[in-house]
């Protein structure tokens, strides 16, 4: 199968299964885009490690996922509990059994506690001084570091955590493409994450996980660079059977908008053990790209899993034979349209028209945010869509979009030479004689996110301009 047609895009999680350089080239071979790096997992040294090996395969997008307002169980061993066994759980570390943060005082009587993505199930029967004290619902088993939810509570918990703080430094350091903000609450925790970024060129990412990320879904997505929908942890907030029509609204609001969106969590489950996926696996992660991601993710499946390299194959194929039933949008779906249009989203929405009017092969995006090419990319055109952009970090953050080709290029922005770009692009053999192609760009301007230009050429013709200009160049000489 030729990957390089394969228009939704692949994020693998890195671990220990997967960290070596040879199995990382096997991972990028097979499909993989992106590299994302949890840091709920291991040390700044490890994560150094993974970013040198994926560095070192191919100039790959890469992402750091910190761990942000969440809510843990701590103990210092493994403890067993049978169904109706009460259960003490203190505030902090002097009991054998505490939560990550004190919440006593949004605790009450009958509230449910849910651990381990709602495998297990207590019930609050008392609320003491510096304890509660819990019924298990089922055979419980509690480990150091669970992750535990409250349903239909909204718990005060700080934005970023100090080992957040210190993954944020280091991804500037680094320079990292994107930052995932887990358990993304509302625009408040988006402003204060993009306030510790300074000045960085970093995308932020807002992982939708709980109710309150739901309600607040809207201006999340105004604020932040993109949105991944976190299903595990989401489906114990919500319910399981309330995620995919949540998933649906998500993708449909980020592909309005020109967001970037990622479906995430379960996706090849059975491949952590087994070298296939199931049927069910394969179609979720058909329905996700029908529904309009740009990018769908694997979690344990490559950073733990026994098969990695397989579980990338197998979401390879599955994306790419349903690639041709995505639904391009239409001028009656952009919102933009009727409301206040910028040139750039009027121009992105005349781009989608001339393709389907004219026989054109390629799209050629000239842009130096890849704000441009993120509107472009929203109406699902099917055609490659080729951005150029003289920023080696924004190069990488377009990879991770619908379709985005991206690649780099020494380019004078206050004067690009539309003529002098597509015949390097054809000498590079991205694009070939035959193309008629569809060039976009913002010229002429000192603005980013100011796209004000569409020219069509068939590059035979400019090819055979730039040949005769060249003459005529070396004749004045």
């Amino acid at each position: 199968m030729d990957i390089s047609k394969k228009d939704t895009k692949i994020l693998c999680t890195i671990g220990p299964a997967t960290v070596e350089k040879k199995i990382l080239k096997k991972l990028f071979e097979a499909g993989m885009n992106a590299v994302r790096i949890n840091t709920a997992h291991g040390d700044f040294e490890w994560y150094k490690e993974i970013i040198k090996n994926a560095r070192s395969v191919a100039d790959l997008p890469i992402m750091i996922d910190i761990k942000g307002p969440e809510l843990r169980i701590r103990s210092n061993e493994k403890y067993e509990f049978n169904r109706k066994n009460v259960i003490t759980i203190g505030f902090n570390a002097k009991h054998p059994i505490h939560f990550n943060y004190n919440i006593r005082s949004n605790l009450k009587k009958g509230d449910i506690i849910l651990i381990e993505d709602g495998k297990y199930k207590l019930i609050i029967t008392k609320v003491l001084k510096d304890t509660i004290n819990a019924i298990s619902d089922n055979k419980c088993t509690i480990e150091p570091n669970k992750n535990v939810h409250i349903p239909n509570k909204k718990i005060p918990l700080p934005s970023l955590t100090k080992k957040d703080i210190k993954a944020i430094r280091f991804s500037i350091k680094n320079n990292i493409d994107y930052i995932a903000l887990s358990f993304c609450r509302s625009k408040k925790d988006i402003m204060n994450l993009r306030k510790r970024l300074g000045n960085s060129n970093i995308k932020i990412i807002a992982k939708i996980e709980n109710k309150e990320g739901i309600d607040n879904i809207e201006e999340i997505i105004k604020y932040a660079d993109g949105v991944m929908v976190a299903r595990g942890d989401l489906g114990v907030e919500l319910s399981p059977e309330k995620v995919p029509l949540a998933q649906k609204h998500i993708i449909k609001m980020c592909n309005e908008e020109g967001k970037l969106v990622i479906v995430a969590t379960q996706m090849l489950e059975s491949m952590i053990n087994n070298p296939n996926p199931t049927r069910a696996e394969i179609s979720d992660v058909a329905n996700a790209v029908l529904d309009g991601s740009d990018c769908v993710m694997l979690s344990a499946e490559t950073a733990i899993g026994k098969y990695p390299v397989r579980a990338v194959e197998f979401m390879t194929k599955a994306t790419v034979n349903v690639e041709a039933e995505v639904i391009p949008t239409t001028d009656k779906e952009d919102p933009c349209s009727p409301k206040k249009p910028s040139i750039s989203r009027v121009i992105a929405s005349s781009v989608s028209e001339l393709c389907r009017r004219l026989p054109i092969t390629k799209i050629i995006c000239l842009t130096y945010s890849g704000h441009t090419a993120t509107q472009i990319a929203k109406f699902r055109i099917d055609l490659p869509l080729i951005t150029v952009t003289k920023s080696s970090q924004v190069k990488r953050q377009l990879m991770l979009y619908y379709a985005v080709r991206s690649h780099n290029m020494k380019i004078n922005f206050k004067d690009p030479d539309s003529v002098k770009i597509l015949t390097k692009l054809y000498k590079e053999k991205k694009i070939e004689k035959d193309d008629l192609v569809l060039f976009t760009a913002g010229l002429h301007t000192l603005h980013e996110k100011r796209t004000n230009t569409i020219q069509i050429h068939r590059i035979s013709d400019i090819y055979a301009y730039s040949k005769k200009k060249e003459r005529e160049r070396k004749r004045k000489e």
